[in-house]
């Protein structure tokens, strides 16, 4: 069984320079990612939320979608055996959020996804 992944990507990854500066508004850091295997219970699931976690998840999918320059191999070379649930600081009043708050959150939702049999 493949294990669920979790990674944290920066604005500065995704959005190009001349994006970033348009946008008028305090941003945190970047996003948190977990991509669950196929064999995991919400594997295919378009959620918002998830019990137990405290942000909204903002993207559930494969990861396919996008390109970024930080992804781990098992989903560059297998992105269909993973679906990916992430949460962004990518909201006005989220400018407080750090690298470190996406890291701990990325890993509190780690441990939640876990807890699912």
């Amino acid at each position: 069984m493949n294990e669920i992944i979790h990674f944290t990507v920066p604005f500065k990854d995704i959005f190009s320079k001349e994006t970033l500066d348009k946008i008028i508004w305090n941003i945190g850091w970047g996003i948190g990612y977990v991509a669950v295997p196929r064999e995991h219970p919400l594997f295919g699931k378009k959620l918002l939320e998830i019990d137990g976690f405290k942000e909204d998840i903002a993207f559930s999918g494969y990861w396919e979608v996008f390109d970024c320059k930080t992804l781990p191999k098992e989903i560059l070379q297998n992105p269909k055996d993973y679906w990916v649930f992430g949460f962004d600081t990518l909201r006005d009043y989220d400018f407080k959020f750090s690298k470190k708050f996406v890291e701990e959150t990325t890993e509190e939702l780690v441990k939640i996804l876990k807890s699912f049999k």
